[in-house]
């Protein structure tokens, strides 16, 4: 991709360290963001890595992507909601599986705005559920077996993220979605 939008845009093949890269990773990041977003900023540079074929990202090419990010941010091409990119004015419906084009191995990797989505599906399926076990549900559906410190501090983080947009109700049975009935009983 990197390589038909440089000749596309006279930029040639332009290491990702050199100044002159940031004009074509805004090129690319829209790209990428359109197919991925919303996407951690992290991730969205790992992706430009990989498009460069560089080994890893230090911080020259860590700036040069977030430069371009926030040029994108400038003209309203992109979005950032906390560590995340998006396209402006999509809304986040469904939560992605791993799969073998899509895998995230950690929850950082996942946008806490996916993250509610995946815990509203969850608390869709039975009455009521305690913290730890929609974790642990939510978790399995993102294809992570353990629910260690970072998953569960993660998800404790998103489950006060809903109730204080009043999405989910927490009472003494455990947590209800508002949609799905109230806690009272």
């Amino acid at each position: 991709m990197r390589r038909a939008l440089g000749r596309w845009t006279g930029l040639g093949s332009i290491d990702l360290r050199e100044a002159e890269a940031v004009d074509l990773v805004a090129d690319v990041a829209p790209h990428i963001i359109s197919v991925e977003g919303p996407i951690e900023e992290d991730v969205l540079i790992g992706r430009m890595r990989e498009a460069w074929d560089l080994d890893r990202a230090g911080r020259i090419v860590q700036a040069s992507v977030r430069k371009a990010l926030k040029r994108l941010a400038g003209r309203e091409s992109a979005v950032r909601t906390g560590t995340a990119w998006d396209l402006p004015g999509r809304e986040v419906a469904t939560a992605r599986t791993p799969s073998a084009d899509f895998d995230r191995k950690k929850v950082s990797h996942v946008p806490p705005t996916e993250r509610q989505v995946a815990l509203l599906g969850v608390l869709s399926e039975p009455p009521c559920l305690r913290r730890e076990e929609l974790a642990r549900q939510a978790a399995r559906f993102f294809g992570w077996l353990r629910l260690g410190a970072d998953i569960r501090a993660a998800f404790d983080k998103d489950i006060d993220a809903l109730i204080a947009r009043n999405a989910v109700e927490e009472g003494p049975a455990g947590l209800v979605s508002v949609e799905d009935g109230s806690l009272s009983g």
